[in-house]
């Protein structure tokens, strides 16, 4: 059997230990991914409550109802408004100018804009107040309604 020179086993470990521990640069691959989605239009409108009983009023003196709460919710500007009708019972009628919004400051008219140009969530908060003069016939069962209307305005 041959004898391997000492010299030539440390040479070749040196050089096997020198090529192995080399840093040697990885080599690297990058890849990415393309995501695309659409968000649709979306709006929601919300009052609550939904009803209002002013119960028994009388001439000159306001009565207050529970606040109105208006909420409206859309992804793109929008525009907020309103359409109110007059009060019927009967053959008889109270002008919707009767009730107003804002703790009794402001009357209602048939028709008006609350906002414009906003988008998001928005609350609105009214204070409706019904004040009846002497002129208004007394009878039950007044009713008539205020309509909001939610409109995106892209």
């Amino acid at each position: 059997m041959r004898k391997v020179h000492p010299v030539l086993l440390v040479l070749a470990g040196l050089c096997l230990a020198a090529y192995g521990f080399s840093s040697v640069a990885a080599a690297t691959s990058n890849a990415s991914v393309t995501i695309t989605f659409t968000i649709l239009p979306a709006e929601e409108l919300t009052i609550t409550p939904s009803s209002i009983d002013f119960g028994d009023v009388v001439p000159e003196t306001p009565t207050a109802a529970t606040a109105v709460t208006v909420t409206a919710r859309c992804n793109q500007t929008y525009e907020l408004t309103y359409t109110a009708t007059d009060f019927t019972s009967g053959s008889y009628t109270v002008p919707v100018g009767r009730l107003s919004y804002d703790g009794g400051t402001t009357p209602f008219s048939s028709s008006g804009t609350i906002a414009t140009g906003l988008m998001g969530e928005n609350v609105f908060n009214y204070q409706y107040v019904l004040e009846v003069t002497w002129d208004d016939y007394a009878a039950s069962g007044y009713s008539g309604s205020v309509t909001y209307t939610l409109t995106p305005t892209p």
